[in-house]
């Protein structure tokens, strides 16, 4: 192949590829882990510094369900983009969580942030905005991401949840599951798991985090 040519694909497949990266919210790093490359292969990749391989590119596409030819710029890429996967989600505050699921009106949010995943997001999704509760995991201006927790939803080991203690006191906290036994950890290490109980409401779980403007 023609070195000019061959640039040019490379130019092209960088652009798509961080194109990608912003729709779906995702960072590099986590790009290499859901289709199993190195991190150093994805970042080559971006600033066009080796040429990429078919395996690689196969499985890109695969993981964003696109063609191989719509990555290297020989087909349209942004028609396979589903508007059901892009949300405009309020952002909230913390003591506005209860009174945002019980009584749900998107329009009385006006601090609104654009996310994407790939999956169909459900109705009642929300972020917050990471403080000084939530430093020992997440830097202050970290926006987290919650969807509510419905019948449907699945939640699995080691998932964060926004809990509702007795006292209506939120908190965030990490999903453990022994055999039968479901565990609240708090994020602060030192504090032992609690089993949980039929005084705590689980809410919503985390479906994302990232800092503002990444």
């Amino acid at each position: 192949m023609d070195n000019n040519l061959l640039d040019d694909y490379k130019s092209q497949i960088a652009r798509n590829i961080k194109y990608l990266l912003n729709i779906y919210s995702m960072s590099m790093l986590e790009l290499a882990k859901k289709v199993n490359v190195s991190y150093a292969s994805i970042y080559d990749l971006l600033e066009c510094k080796s040429n990429p391989t078919l395996t690689t590119l196969f499985k890109i596409s695969q993981y964003f369900e696109i063609q191989i030819s719509q990555l290297i710029g020989d087909a349209p890429l942004t028609s396979n983009i589903k508007s059901d996967y892009v949300k405009m989600v309020p952002i909230i505050k913390w003591e506005q969580v209860n009174l945002f699921l019980n009584n749900f009106e998107t329009s009385n949010y006006n601090n609104l942030i654009s996310i994407s995943s790939q999956k169909i997001f459900k109705e009642k999704t929300f972020a917050l905005i990471a403080n000084e509760k939530t430093e020992l995991l997440f830097k202050n201006g970290t926006i987290l991401v919650f969807e509510e927790i419905t019948p449907e939803i699945e939640i699995y080991d080691n998932k964060f949840i926004l809990v509702s203690a007795p006292n209506n006191i939120l908190g965030l906290k990490k999903l453990l599951i022994e055999g039968e036994s479901i565990f609240l950890q708090s994020i602060n290490p030192n504090i032992p798991p609690q089993l949980l109980n039929t005084e705590s409401k689980l809410l919503a779980h985390l479906i994302q985090a990232k800092l503002d403007g990444l």
